[in-house]
């Protein structure tokens, strides 16, 4: 009898069989079975990272960062060891978020000692397990196994016997030194659910956003697999705010895909382009990175700017309908200025759709100062700078250290008013060239705009726009009478309705500080050299911090192209007049030690300066222009480093580049 004999199948047939079966799938079929191939991949990478996470997270009591998850307690206080901690005041609370669907947790309170015992409590507000135990005279550890949940923020309530004593009055229950949070892992720990969708989310939008911006499709799987995987990497790292966390990125992506949709077809068809798609695209997708990289920091449930809390008040005022708000400013000599209430009424729509206030102003302002990056490469082209040089102030802007620590403090309306600046320099463009009463209207509704945000850049921006009519006013043929009409309504407006209820009492302020030239601001202040009040250290600090060391040895180079390039003479008074007035608040500095922002004020200009010096090098081609490549990139890194140090890590912004 003859034997038969079993033939595998090769390794090349079964592929080929593979590839049959799959190129016969209907298109609609094709693309669901990848999207779930795709989405297997990030649970994986999910599953991988949480495994590999931390096995234990510590929240420091004594921190500005465990605010966020200590609710109700008093503030910082120091012991005489040295020690940071918290009291809670009877009734407190741990905010906990999901660590996944497959993942208890078990949370260990390290508490300081009470003058005497008493009965203490926790609870979680999902109505699970519980402890009542006696918190003693001395430290203690009381530990808490709370189960596993795939979404939603628990409240573990912290209720304690309260006491006072005759040296503090205070009702004070349980003193809390720290935290710990202890994932209790299985084999397959999985993401929490809100994290998961996020994560997918954010991955459609990246793809859809690279397509959009002339990307094939390798470059959009890229950038999805990109975005996919760092939220992967990212998450056991956040893991205790990590459900927060991805649901306002998701909010902050949704956002950046609609501006995109709406706004890049208008951006694409600006002359300026002449009907290239891909330098527009270029730049917008600049713009995007610039807004992502203020937003992973602003948007992080730790971070909070030192002034926040001053404008979430100021937005409860705006609320309740009180659009006069009169503030004491340390900048001008702790005098009582009027604050705009235009940030707070642009943002209305936000506070009313959120329930957090700090995450619409520190999110929103985020992606507004991000898009800037757009604006400030419009006006190096519309200033005749090459595309190099419009790309290269893009790449410096997304880094611009003093934009990071107007966020980073918290001065939500400067940042709101400066962004107007870059558009307020296209619209007097515009103006000057097309000399029409239509024009001048919009450059002028430019200039009123940050006006109705903040009195600083309303101060910086009027006395340019008057700079320049006085020099517009020496030359006959730019003496059209509409330009000062339409100037002098705006400050009639600004004046009647915005700043007569404190203008005398500024005016007066100012008076007594100018009369008082020559003696010290205060016995803490630097001083400065001579007459030179604020010829002090601090100043030179600032300036450096501001636009870098080989930013400031660029500058003066670049400014001097930028003036001897094709600049006609409407474009070259746009940029002597800027910078003339940056110049006189600088002496003002120098003189009387009374600053407002100007550093913060000539970013602009001083960015497409140094981008003008960058694209001279670039022009030489090879070698030459990698290495301009490579200054921009270490001058933007720089900054986005400090920026991110301060928004995950304990760096600290030094102040010098806005007040110093």
């Amino acid at each position: 009898m003859a034997s038969s004999e079993h033939v595998e199948p090769s390794t090349e047939a079964i592929r080929a069989s593979l590839a049959s079966r799959y190129t016969s799938l209907h298109p609609a079929v094709r693309r669901a079975l990848l999207l779930v191939l795709a989405a297997l991949a990030l649970l994986a990478a999910d599953i991988v990272a949480l495994r590999l996470g931390p096995p234990v997270y510590t929240i420091d009591a004594g921190t500005y960062r465990a605010s966020y998850f200590l609710q109700d307690m008093s503030g910082i206080e120091t012991g005489g060891d040295g020690a940071t901690y918290r009291w809670t005041l009877g009734d407190s609370a741990f905010v906990l978020s999901p660590f996944g669907p497959s993942t208890p947790v078990r949370l260990t309170f390290e508490l300081g000692g009470r003058p005497e015992p008493g009965q203490a409590r926790l609870a979680t507000s999902q109505g699970g397990p519980w402890t009542s135990f006696v918190a003693s005279a001395a430290p203690q550890h009381v530990q808490l196994v709370v189960p596993a949940r795939a979404v939603g923020t628990d409240l573990i309530q912290i209720q304690s016997e309260t006491f006072s004593t005759p040296s503090d009055p205070r009702t004070l229950g349980l003193k809390v030194n720290r935290v710990t949070l202890e994932p209790l892992r299985g084999p397959l720990p999985l993401p929490p659910l809100v994290v998961y969708v996020a994560q997918l989310a954010l991955a459609a939008i990246a793809w859809w956003a690279a397509g959009r911006l002339g990307g094939g499709r390798g470059l959009r799987a890229a950038v999805a697999a990109v975005v996919g995987l760092a939220v992967a990497v990212a998450l056991p790292v956040v893991l205790p705010q990590a459900e927060p966390y991805a649901s306002r990125m998701l909010t902050a992506g949704l956002i950046i895909a609609l501006v995109t949709w709406v706004a890049l077809p208008r951006i694409e068809a600006l002359p300026i382009f002449a009907g290239d798609t891909r330098e527009p695209r270029l730049l917008w997708a600049i713009m995007i990175i610039s807004c992502l990289i203020r937003v992973v920091g602003a948007l992080f449930p730790t971070f909070a700017g030192q002034d926040l809390h001053y404008h979430q008040g100021w937005a409860r005022e705006v609320l309740s309908g009180d659009l006069i708000l009169a503030v004491h400013s340390s900048e001008f000599g702790n005098g009582v200025i009027v604050y705009p209430p235009g940030t707070y009424v642009t943002l209305l729509p936000g506070f009313l759709l959120s329930t957090s206030p700090q995450v619409v102003l520190q999110g929103a302002l985020a992606l507004i100062d991000g898009s800037g990056a757009l604006s400030v490469a419009l006006l190096a082209l519309y200033l005749g700078q090459s595309r190099h040089v419009a790309r290269f102030a893009a790449v410096l802007y997304a880094g611009s250290l003093p934009m990071f620590t107007a966020i980073a403090y918290g001065f939500s309306a400067q940042v709101f008013a400066q962004w107007f600046i870059p558009l307020l320099a296209l619209g007097l463009l515009y103006a000057l060239h097309d000399r029409g009463p239509r024009s001048w209207a919009l450059a002028m509704l430019l200039l009123l705009l940050p006006m109705l945000v903040h009195i600083g850049q309303t101060l910086l921006a009027a006395i340019w726009v008057c700079l320049l009519l006085l020099v517009l006013l020496l030359r006959p043929s730019y003496r059209q009478w509409w330009r000062y009409a339409l100037a002098a309504l705006v400050a009639v407006f600004s004046l009647l309705f915005l700043y007569t209820y404190g203008l005398n009492i500024m005016l007066d302020h100012a008076g007594d500080i100018v009369g008082n030239y020559g003696e010290p601001i205060a016995e803490t202040a630097v001083a400065g050299i001579g007459i030179f009040k604020g010829a002090t250290p601090l100043m030179l600090k600032g300036i450096r911090l501001a636009y870098s060391d080989l930013g400031l040895l660029l500058l003066p180079f670049g400014a001097a192209l930028l003036l001897r390039s094709r600049l006609d003479e409407r474009q070259r008074l746009l940029v002597l007049t800027w910078g003339g007035t940056c110049l006189f608040f600088f002496l003002i500095d120098l003189f009387l030690a009374l600053q407002v922002r100007y550093f913060y004020f000539a970013v602009p200009i001083v960015l497409v300066s140094v981008a003008t010096a960058l694209g001279w090098i670039a022009r030489r081609g090879g070698w030459w222009r990698l290495a301009a490549w490579a200054m921009a990139l270490g001058i933007a890194a720089q900054g986005a480093a400090l920026w991110l140090g301060a928004s995950f890590g304990d760096v600290s912004l030094s102040l010098t580049p806005l007040t110093h």
